[in-house]
């Protein structure tokens, strides 16, 4: 075999290895896992570009990951409190419906007892 085709081979399977490295990474990245961990090789290659973007982007969506997670717990906890605080007004509305009502039902009955008393008072006038 010539010695190009050599070099050739060999950097088709190193290509190939490098890319069987990186390929775990995207599909757990793909899954939404952000653990991996990508080293930095100490030579520059063809893939020293590639890997190091693929490191800043973990740690971007590790971050990202992080903060999604915090402000999930914080709407999670301002539901709560919501949700607290609409049980306390719906109560507050109950009881306040409640005396509207009782109200209503001794306005009329005022009116009704003036009325009797209105009729007692003429009946004695006359």
């Amino acid at each position: 075999m010539p010695k190009k085709n050599l070099e050739l081979e060999k950097y088709k399977k190193e290509t190939s290895k490098r890319l069987e490295e990186l390929i775990p990474v995207f599909q757990k990245i793909a899954n939404g896992d952000f653990s991996s961990e990508v080293s930095i090789p100490e030579g520059e290659d063809e893939f020293t570009p590639l890997v190091i973007t693929l490191s800043m982007l973990l740690d971007d969506l590790k971050f990202l990951d992080k903060e999604n997670k915090t402000k999930t717990e914080e709407l999670e906890e301002s539901k709560k409190n919501l949700e607290a605080k609409v049980e306390q007004l719906e109560n507050f509305q109950r009881i306040v419906v409640g005396r509207e009502l009782k109200m209503k039902d001794l306005k009329e009955e005022n009116e009704n007892l003036k009325s009797q008393l209105g009729e007692c008072k003429k009946n004695k006038t006359d």
